[in-house]
């Protein structure tokens, strides 16, 4: 829905309605001017468990009257749009609320639920273009599509867990040994292929991806992992980001390994770059799906993103490029999935 109603205030403002700053998270403020009367519109997002009373409402007609009233508006016109899930006993007495065309701020309510605007009997369907705005943007097809895609929450708790897992286990190997020294990093987990294959250590594919070597390393992945993890994790979710990032992260290894045993090297590897690059990879399937960027990152910047990163792999050393495109492809492959499976359901 979050996609929906982003979409309703970006063609309002196209539209020639003017933003109007409002501290209140959920709500986005537009208004105009007609014959010395204001028009304003409220888009309400009530679907991340927000409540708001009656009394709160009438507070705020209150404080918004008080606000406009000093301009010399001949009447305040004030539409509210709400966004909800389920329609309870609130919204079914804002619904049947008669507007008092007496008044000097006249109030109106609208819902939308279920991608279908409500208006009742009472309550003018003809607010300016809102109503026609409104329903083009419902109905679009790929607005449709993106929001099977995108499924935010408000906050990313496994990316700052990730990140602090991450930089704690580089304190311990700084006091263990040092980060770049050869013996603690096979100490502490990381990928070393003569171990996996002949001692069948497994665990490594996954150990390896929270060891880094060195500050630099571990900077670099840090500040990609913010990026990535603080957009997609709103998107799909704590449980289903968390298993992108681990399945990416062991998909980057095992390619990582399979190229050092086909070609008989000995390989020692460690990174969160694998994970990261799956991260990228999901992200790039969703820009390609819904033509619509992630939180100000487009499609043509993650290509290049992409391929520079790849490339500049491929001119440096000691940089594991098969963990890069293994992590890649398998975030991008597994996103493709969770959309399918998100359909299906």
């Amino acid at each position: 829905m979050q996609l929906h109603i982003d979409k309703v205030n970006e063609t309002l403002e196209l539209e020639g309605y003017q933003k109007v700053p409002t501290d209140v998270e959920f709500v986005s403020t537009f208004g105009t001017i007609r014959n010395n009367d204001l028009y304003l519109i409220n888009i309400i997002n009530l679907e991340e468990n927000v409540w708001v009373s009656l009394e709160q409402y009438q507070l705020y007609k209150e404080i918004t009257e008080k606000q406009f009233k000093s301009y010399g508006y001949n009447h305040i016109y004030l539409l509210n749009i709400y966004f909800i899930k389920e329609i309870d006993d609130l919204y079914t007495r804002l619904l049947s609320h008669d507007p008092d065309y007496e008044n000097y701020l006249v109030d109106f309510h609208w819902v939308v639920h279920n991608n279908k605007v409500i208006i009742s009997d009472n309550q003018p369907s003809n607010y300016l273009n809102v109503y026609d705005i409104l329903n083009a943007v419902l109905r679009d097809k790929e607005y449709q599509e993106k929001i099977k895609i995108h499924h935010k929450t408000n906050k990313t708790p496994v990316t700052y867990t990730l990140i602090a897992i991450n930089i704690a286990i580089l304190i311990l190997m700084e006091l263990s040994g040092g980060s770049t020294n050869s013996l603690t990093l096979v100490n502490f987990g990381a990928l070393f292929s003569p171990l996996i294959v002949y001692e069948k250590e497994f665990y490594r594919l996954f150990t390896a991806m929270f060891l880094h070597i060195g500050i630099s390393h571990l900077f670099y992945n840090m500040f990609a992992l913010y990026l990535f993890g603080t957009r997609l994790e709103k998107i799909m979710g704590h449980f289903k980001f968390s298993i992108l990032y681990v399945i990416a992260g062991i998909g980057g290894s095992a390619l990582s390994l399979g190229v050092a045993v086909y070609l008989d090297a000995i390989k020692l590897a460690a990174g969160a770059s694998g994970a990261i690059y799956g991260l990228q990879g999901a992200a790039l399937y969703i820009t390609i799906k819904t033509k619509a960027n992630l939180d100000g990152i487009t499609e043509g910047l993650l290509w290049v993103m992409t391929f520079g990163g790849l490339f500049f792999g491929f001119a440096s050393t000691n940089v594991d490029n098969y963990a890069h495109i293994g992590g890649l492809i398998t975030g991008f492959l597994l996103m493709m999935w969770i959309t399918k499976l998100k359909k299906c359901e």
